[in-house]
């Protein structure tokens, strides 16, 4: 039989979460699980109803769009593992431009149409647990026995597995002697810490306004108790600014800041978006986040322009709660944004003392999003109650006119007259 390798190429970049462009620099890949091991069969399912094949599930891994299970795809299917390259637990500095990612060596079947395909392996009734090295880690922390953990889903246990142990169990990591207990930053830790450093060396630039927000208030309370018997939604002040901020990128006149640097070696250029796909800043608990530290993720909802307000509500609820604790975000839903929306929950302003305790703004922006907006906490001041928005861009991209221009139309309709605002009638 014939042999091949397993891997994954820049022209299989959507398998890894990349449906635009590939980072410009090398990134970082964390091998979490392999679901075959050496000598097994990688399996694939038929659907009853169409007779299509989609192969079963090779291995979980984690990189800067998230944890992504690797599917079986093409001759992958009905192979045999005859080596595994990169093992569990194994990061690895991918760039897909250079060279594809090298995962195991296989050894290809032959198939017709009467070729049996086989299923996935059953679940082991005993004997030593199946975990990846990232899992057990996790597990000596919590102060879990695995042998005690119930597996669902495959035959290998997942992280996903010790929630509901968690959950019972309120031991807390075991600290050794020492003054500190060493922990190894998660990709999304280490990718956050890279894009960081990156937009220090940036040109930013911002403004901020502070408007008495009672006229949106009052529109959020009186439409909220409709939103909520009729349509089971909670309302929330990030609406507002999602749909606002969508509709104002869409004209011609803000198009300008729907748009970003790129940058690869010598080649520079602007790249205008024709549709606006909004992230939003969401705080991760730690069991998502992929260890004992909370994260931050930004979701995206895409082509937000088009939505109308009831389908920007469903869209936005359905990522805050995939990103919390009672679902999981897909690598669509982690598509690069070209704007972000940031509640932060607190006092906010583009420089003084007022944002909490810093001068620099909220990491509203990762190194490829060009601009975006921080609103804080409402407060009372007499009989106003306040708000400040902060808007930082990137100056490479634009200067000053049209950002400060968007923020002044945004607080002249939306915070002072959001009944003004075409999409929310």
């Amino acid at each position: 039989m014939a042999r091949g390798i397993l891997e994954i190429t820049e022209a299989q970049k959507n398998r890894l979460g990349f449906y635009n462009d590939l980072p410009p620099d090398p990134f970082d890949i964390e091998i979490r699980a392999w679901f075959v091991q050496e000598g097994d069969v990688v399996p694939g399912t038929v659907d009853p109803d169409t007779g299509t094949v989609r192969g079963g599930n090779i291995l979980s891994l984690l990189a800067q769009k998230g944890e992504k299970d690797i599917e079986a795809v093409g001759p992958e299917i009905n192979a045999r593992i005859i080596k595994i390259l990169v093992p569990a637990g194994t990061i690895v500095s991918v760039d897909l431009r250079k060279e594809p990612l090298r995962l195991a060596e296989i050894e290809l079947v032959e198939t017709t149409a009467d070729t049996p395909i086989i299923g996935p392996p059953p679940k082991p009734d005993g004997g030593p647990v199946r975990a990846s090295p990232r899992t057990r880690r996790l597990a000596r922390e919590m102060g879990v026995d695995l042998s005690t953990v119930k597996i669902t889903g495959t035959s290998i246990l997942r992280e996903a597995d010790l929630r509901d142990e968690k959950s019972t169990n309120t031991t807390t990591p075991n600290m050794p002697p020492s003054a500190y207990m060493p922990v190894s930053p998660t990709i999304l830790q280490r990718t956050t810490a890279e894009e960081m450093r990156k937009a220090q060396l940036m040109p930013l630039a911002g403004d901020s306004v502070d408007v008495d927000v009672r006229a949106l208030l009052k529109l959020r309370e009186d439409l909220k108790g409709h939103v909520q018997k009729t349509y089971g939604l909670k309302l929330r002040l990030e609406h507002f600014f999602i749909a606002s901020c969508a509709w104002l990128l869409s004209q011609n006149e803000f198009r300008a800041l729907n748009a970003r640097w790129y940058e690869e070696g010598a080649h520079k250029e602007i790249r205008l978006y024709k549709n606006v796909h909004i992230g939003l800043a969401i705080s991760m608990p730690s069991e998502k986040a992929g260890g004992i530290f909370s994260g931050l993720a930004t979701p995206t909802i895409r082509c937000a322009e088009t939505l109308r307000f009831l389908e920007v509500i469903r869209e936005t609820e359905r990522l805050v709660s995939a990103a919390g604790s009672t679902g999981r975000l897909t690598v669509e839903d982690m598509s690069d944004p070209t704007f972000i929306i940031n509640n932060v929950g607190a006092p906010v302003s583009w420089r003084g003392e007022e944002y909490l305790g810093g001068e620099d703004p909220h990491p509203l922006l990762i190194s490829r999003i060009a601009s975006g907006i921080a609103f804080g906490a409402v407060r009372a001041s007499g009989d106003e109650r306040r708000m400040r928005v902060a808007f930082r861009f990137d100056h490479r991209v634009m200067n000053g006119r049209e950002p400060i221009s968007f923020l002044r139309v945004l607080q002249h309709y939306l915070l002072m007259h959001p009944e003004r605002i075409p999409l929310l009638k």
